[in-house]
């Protein structure tokens, strides 16, 4: 045996150890079946060997009769695109190529939720090119600029992608509100159908378990501590951008309906108990002080760091009127005594 097929051999055994590998690891199965794998360990309290068994052994179908992943799956990845398309087209100026090449095609989109479901082809190992390759038209894939564009354009950072990845949370969250309009008055969880400003950290991460899985195959890595405070910074925009400094306050908001709320257009059960601005005081805003942004403590401490500024600034800017008061009364006082000077009258 010469030295080539040697090498080669050794190739060849070196690829079927890491599958091997990957194997034992669950690391070949579709992104579809991760999810699924995931949601069976935390919600029935499978180990990891006896979800991943379990995922092998079972068709799609199966699988989703117990997990129920595929809406969540096709809202996230809506989420992803709506925020990637929207980036570019928003901000084509900055480039110095035509945008349009990394906006992702309904095709794109198909051939994603295709891969996601029943796995990419197989190539010396078991990975996912097409939401490799599409992950690399985000604005911070890891592959996407060349020379003739990566010198006029600066890479978006962490804050960009913590916004894409919280814009995709909220689809999820937003879908499954639309999906879901009888837990309403049937659970006492009623800040789960409320903005995703609302639900606080813990609620909103939990559909990570669906969306943790899409940006790993799409070579998309992120910092859960640096998300968490994209949130914070999210939740804050939100009670300062409607001038709202306690959750009590919410009232008038919420009673709007979908006004306040769009995912709960044509809910009309939801809508028509939230015109109640009794029920909503009694009942929606407790839940979301006890259960939802209200137990937010990263959150609701973020919140009153604004408020303090906010109050501060306010002073400020009071304090700033009654100096510029007293300049006028001032300059007007001085305007007279010039005056009666000038006219050899007595200022007494």
């Amino acid at each position: 045996m010469d030295d080539y097929d040697k090498k080669r051999d050794e190739a060849y055994f070196e690829r079927i150890n890491e599958k091997n590998e990957m194997i034992m690891l669950g690391k070949d199965l579709s992104v579809y079946k991760k999810i699924a794998r995931d949601a069976l360990m935390s919600w029935n309290g499978l180990s990891k060997e006896e979800a991943t068994n379990k995922v092998r052994e079972e068709s799609n179908e199966e699988l989703e009769s117990q997990v129920y992943a595929q809406g969540s799956i096709k809202y996230a990845l809506e989420g992803i695109v709506d925020w990637n398309n929207r980036f570019y087209q928003e901000n084509q100026k900055k480039f110095a190529v035509d945008c349009t090449k990394y906006l992702i095609s309904e095709k794109d989109f198909s051939e994603m939720q295709d891969e996601i479901m029943n796995g990419g082809y197989e190539y010396d190992d078991y990975y996912n090119y097409t939401l490799a390759e599409i992950g690399n038209k985000l604005p911070f894939g890891k592959y996407l600029f060349t020379d003739e564009n990566y010198e006029h354009y600066i890479r978006p950072g962490n804050d960009e992608k913590n916004d894409m990845i919280l814009s995709a949370l909220s689809h999820i969250h937003d879908g499954w509100v639309k999906d879901n309009q009888k837990k309403f008055m049937a659970r006492d969880k009623k800040y789960q159908h409320m903005p995703l400003e609302l639900i606080g950290w813990d609620e909103a991460k939990s559909d990570l378990l669906f969306l943790g899985p899409i940006l790993n195959a799409m070579d998309v890595e992120y910092n859960i501590a640096s998300l968490e405070e994209a949130y914070d910074n999210k939740v804050k925009e939100f009670f300062r951008t409607k001038n709202i400094k306690e959750i009590s306050q919410l009232t008038g908001e919420i009673t709007k309906g979908a006004e306040f709320y769009p995912a709960l257009e044509g809910q009309d059960d939801i809508l028509q108990a939230l015109q109640d601005s009794q029920f909503v005081s009694e009942t929606v805003i407790p839940s979301i002080q006890e259960k939802g942004i209200g137990a937010d403590k990263n959150a609701m401490d973020r919140i009153e760091q604004w408020k303090e500024r906010s109050s501060k600034l306010a002073a400020a800017r009071a304090r700033k009127k009654e100096l510029q008061k007293e300049a006028e009364l001032i300059t007007e006082t001085e305007k007279i005594i010039d005056a009666k000077e000038n006219d050899g009258k007595s200022i007494e």
